[in-house]
């Protein structure tokens, strides 16, 4: 389109007839007014502003007449889980034609993570599948609230279970805990599957308050940004098990995958939401206050900026045996060609693995085998699961484990 239009610009100015517009001047022409491709993404086109606007002055309104506080305002939102889901692109020489490939798995689950506007109170995840009464979690304590439905969606009656077994009591607690009025607000859209105000208890302490139809990317907290952070999260300790599973030679990398299931998604995405900082879940709420005093808002604009203790590039390339480039990997994580979060350049990596190799020189060889110690974690984890442990039992052996296979990469 750019091409075209120099052209026809050219010819309305009786410009130069050598001009062409040739690949090579658009490349040029794009370098030198900063332009880039973005992956069209978002519904924020199709929102209507002005109703935008005035949910949020009349929510102030709320807020101000009745006295809530940010830490008695909840969010809640579903997201779609694919949890096997891998990188489509791989590399390959100037003789191959094609990449050969395998039938991509895509079994989804729904999640619904909900917070408060001070990220200090995460509740359980809710996560929704076909299935309802898997196998794999027999005799399993799991960590998050599972329910059932044909097609793995959210309906009106989970939503309203869900709202009377787990968010009021669960917000009762955790606000009689820090010695606050027992009330709270809790923000949905106006999806079918969360029903209507009258299909909830008339309770004047808790309130549900739906967004107006079409705004949810401009007004839904938990869009901007915190479900995204969740399913990095995840990818990431997503890699890790595969890893941990492939150490010695035990399993190749579909192997590994093909024996991922529901249980160890709902431990995984458990970990994942707990990872999930204050600062992300705070910064997402800010445009439903009238003042940012009124809440510790005060960080930085750029909260995808934290170093992971592996560059998921790195973790990725590792697992996968794939030379793929940092936006290729950002790509499967995050779904977009946006770059969310900084990775190490070449020559850090290259410094930090010098020093690596510096300070493996000047300690004594460990007597015990890192890839060994992975294998002993894999079957603590397993017994630990096949022996009913308590939830927070297992996420420690599988966060020891992650430690272990960290420490390996290193």
């Amino acid at each position: 389109m750019l091409k075209v239009k120099a052209l026809d610009l050219r010819r309305s100015l009786n410009g130069h007839e050598e001009f062409s517009a040739s690949d090579g001047w658009l490349d040029k022409f794009k370098k030198r007014h900063g332009i880039r491709i973005l992956t069209v993404s978002g519904e924020k086109l199709s929102c209507n502003a002005e109703s935008a606007a005035t949910f949020t002055s009349e929510f102030k309104k709320i807020i101000a007449e009745n006295g809530f506080l940010p830490e008695q305002i909840y969010n809640c939102d579903e997201t779609g889980l694919v949890y096997k889901g891998l990188h489509k692109k791989t590399n390959a020489t100037v003789f191959e034609k094609t990449a050969v490939g395998r039938k991509s798995m895509k079994e989804r689950v729904t999640i619904m993570p909900c917070v408060n506007a001070t990220g200090t109170h995460k509740l359980d995840l809710m996560m929704i599948g076909k299935s309802k009464n898997p196998r794999c979690f027999k005799n399993v304590n799991l960590p998050l609230y599972y329910k059932s439905s044909k097609n793995a969606w959210q309906t009106s009656a989970l939503f309203k279970e869900w709202y009377n077994d787990l968010f009021i009591p669960e917000v009762s607690r955790h606000l009689e805990a820090k010695g606050l009025p027992v009330k709270a607000i809790l923000l949905v859209d106006n999806a079918t599957c969360h029903g209507t105000a009258n299909n909830f208890s008339h309770d004047e302490n808790f309130k549900v308050i739906f967004f107006p139809p079409n705004n949810t990317p401009l007004l839904q907290p938990l869009d901007q940004n915190v479900i995204k952070s969740l399913k990095q999260r995840y990818r990431k300790h997503l890699l890790s098990t595969l890893l941990a599973l492939c150490v010695n030679g035990n399993n190749d990398m579909v192997s590994a995958l093909k024996n991922i299931n529901l249980k160890d998604v709902a431990f995984l995405i458990v970990e994942a939401w707990n990872d999930v900082p204050r600062s992300v879940v705070m910064s997402s709420f800010k445009h439903l206050f009238s003042s940012i005093d009124a809440i510790e808002f005060n960080m930085p604009e750029n909260h995808f900026v934290e170093e992971d203790d592996i560059p998921l590039a790195r973790l990725y390339n590792l697992v996968i045996e794939n030379d793929l480039t940092e936006n290729e990997i950002m790509e499967w994580a995050t779904g977009s060609n946006e770059r969310s979060v900084l990775f190490e350049t070449e020559d850090e990596i290259a410094n930090d693995e010098s020093i690596a190799n510096e300070e493996g020189h000047m300690e004594e060889e460990s007597r015990i085998s890192i890839d060994n110690v992975i294998d002993s974690f894999n079957t603590a984890v397993e017994w630990a699961e096949e022996n009913n442990l308590t939830s927070n039992e297992i996420l420690f052996l599988r966060r020891i484990r992650e430690k272990a296979v960290l420490k390996r990469l290193n």
